[in-house]
């Protein structure tokens, strides 16, 4: 499923979504972290039915949510650090070329946190929007300057 988070969401909601993704297989969460403290999540999940079409079925797709937690934190370029590290990092680990994200239209800092890192729109209804994004059009965000990764392996 791909879980929308609104301003109004209580933290209890989003504890409770966290706590489903650590306990799923077929789901990761991402943590962003600024001076020890939690600033906000990136979830990642393969997703089917995210294109709604019979002959898109085989194709393999990850949807990404993100939200982060601190009205102080918003519109400080997090959320695009957690969209563009979400989408590089889940490529780096599975090679999946074909990202999407969901949200309802009014939206507009998650719009904007996904667009300003080359998602574009493809579906648009009186609430909901969707968007994708082909891995070879993922655009860094500029201030990201070094990118390190080191992969480890859980038994």
């Amino acid at each position: 499923s791909n879980i929308v988070f609104s301003e109004d969401e209580s933290i209890e909601t989003v504890k409770k979504y966290i706590k489903s993704i650590l306990q799923s297989d077929s789901f990761v969460i991402c943590g962003l972290f600024l001076e020890e403290k939690l600033v906000g999540t990136s979830g990642i999940q393969f997703n089917y039915n995210f294109l709604n079409s019979p002959q898109n079925t085989s194709v393999k797709l990850a949807t990404i949510g993100i939200y982060i937690f601190d009205l102080e934190y918003r519109g400080s370029g997090f959320g695009k650090t957690l969209v563009w590290a979400a989408t590089y990092l889940f490529n780096f680990c599975t090679g999946v070329k074909l990202f999407g994200a969901g949200m309802k239209k009014d939206n507009t800092p998650s719009l904007k946190s996904f667009i300003s890192c080359g998602y574009e729109k493809t579906y648009e209804d009186e609430e909901d929007l969707k968007l994708l994004l082909d891995y070879s059009l993922l655009l860094k965000p500029n201030f990201i300057k070094n990118i390190s990764i080191v992969k480890t392996y859980r038994n």
